[in-house]
């Protein structure tokens, strides 16, 4: 009987280790990424940053800059934006670039971590304006968030 209480918690705590999920990397951006009308999504790659969806601006989506030229997204008022920091081989943190700052930097995100989030949040909350930001490990992948 306590062979079998014990066969049977084993098996259970490794079904409970497996369901907790996958900590690797998405394999593709759509993998991970969603949009809606409510929501934009730039992709933080090493080398680049990239439009992925969302942006209202005219040929906006889909677009990739690579650095020094900065990548714009137009968005609306109340719209939130999302940054996926998809690159695997070097740091990354987007932080505004503005003085003062128009919204708090991300998590630090480090490529050797087994459980590192992926996505960081910034809700829209004013008209007429243009949200800069850069990557804080390298500056040089830039864009800004435009504001009609």
């Amino acid at each position: 009987m306590i062979r079998r209480a014990a066969k049977l918690g084993i098996l259970c705590g490794l079904a409970f280790i497996t369901a907790c999920g996958n900590t690797e990397a998405p394999k593709s951006s759509s993998e991970l990424v969603h949009c809606d009308s409510q929501t934009a999504a730039i992709l933080i790659w090493d080398g680049y940053a990239e439009n992925y969806c969302g942006c209202e601006g005219s040929g906006q989506n889909g677009t990739k800059q690579t650095p020094p030229t900065a990548l714009d997204c137009q968005v609306s008022n109340g719209k939130t934006v999302w940054f996926y920091l998809m690159g695997n081989a070097t740091y990354h943190q987007v932080v505004s670039s503005n003085n003062p700052q128009s919204f708090s930097p991300s998590f630090v995100q480090v490529p050797e971590s087994k459980h590192r989030a992926w996505a960081y949040p910034i809700v829209i909350s004013q008209s007429s304006t243009t949200w800069s930001y850069q990557d804080q490990y390298n500056p040089t992948i830039n864009g800004t968030i435009s504001i009609p």
